[in-house]
């Protein structure tokens, strides 16, 4: 963000800026503080360990919703590593339509059986 801003790139920064704050609003508001936090800063690779007060079954689900938004978002800009698992296209992404995806099954299949692999 502050690179961004220096070098005036300033509606870079700004898109920038709202998803920062997008960020922080689903770990504030998606699940108890911190645990929230916990979530995001575990996708990212740190063991910070488990809150001192026992979760509820719906403070699990929360944090379980949670990590699949924060994991998409942080997948967005690169920040983690995790396989993304149901995330929303980008916006002015075309996604494949069902007759493609079989298409590209097919053609997978088919070259597999023609090595022998299937």
């Amino acid at each position: 963000l502050y690179d961004l801003t220096t070098s005036y790139r300033i509606d870079e920064a700004r898109e920038l800026q709202y998803d920062i704050v997008t960020l922080f609003d689903a770990m504030l508001y998606s699940a108890e503080f911190p645990d929230g936090f916990r979530t995001a800063v575990r996708l990212r690779g740190f063991d910070t360990g488990v809150g001192r007060q026992p979760l509820s079954d719906e403070q699990q689900t929360d944090l379980a919703t949670l990590a699949n938004k924060l994991q998409c978002m942080l997948s967005e800009h690169g920040f983690t590593n995790e396989p993304i698992c149901g995330c929303p296209l980008p916006a002015g992404t075309k996604g494949s339509s069902p007759e493609e995806v079989a298409t590209i099954v097919q053609a997978v299949v088919t070259e597999l059986k023609r090595r022998g692999l299937a």
